[in-house]
């Protein structure tokens, strides 16, 4: 006689498949997509705004993923040719302190690209003047290898509540 057993390996859902500092007091506000390897959620607390992509993939396609959505908002804030070239200017400019300083921090074992831009009343990046800025937004993107997916992670603040730590995150 032979016996076999199964064991099912638990498989994470959304926002439990990582871990960080104040996660539980999110709420969870509005689902914009959920499928079987895309999920895209707006969760808020009474502090601040959290907008989460998590994709499944394998490790060479989050990398790539990564990269281009950093090249995506980086180029927002490249000169421009005017739409309208005269004699005040032929190019849009943005000041240096308005663009995006990425970094690559590790922690537990994560390659996390972090970086903060300013968004606008529409929570829009690419603002380049102080006056329209209404939040700073602090990105984070990394790949869990436990999970194989990807996670863009967005804490959105209010302007006035400036923040300098970076959360610890880790896969669960």
């Amino acid at each position: 006689m032979i016996l076999l057993f199964f064991t099912k390996k638990r498989k994470c859902n959304n926002l439990d498949c990582i871990s960080f500092p104040l996660q539980d007091t999110y709420g969870l506000e509005e689902v914009y997509q959920n499928k079987d390897t895309t999920y895209l959620a707006k969760y808020a607390n009474n502090d601040s705004i959290l907008r989460v992509e998590i994709i499944g993939q394998k490790k060479e396609d989050s990398q790539q993923l990564i990269r281009g959505r950093i090249a995506r908002i980086k180029n927002q804030y490249e000169e421009n040719i005017s739409p309208y070239p005269g004699e005040i200017s032929d190019s849009i400019t943005c000041p240096s302190s308005f663009k995006p300083t990425i970094s690559v921090i590790n922690q537990n074992s994560l390659d996390i690209s972090s970086f903060m831009i300013q968004l606008n009343e529409r929570m829009t990046a690419g603002e380049c003047q102080e006056k329209f800025i209404k939040y700073y937004s602090y990105n984070y993107y990394f790949y869990c290898q436990q999970s194989q997916k990807t996670f863009l992670v967005e804490i959105i603040y209010n302007k006035d509540q400036v923040r300098v730590d970076t959360p610890i995150f880790s896969c669960n």
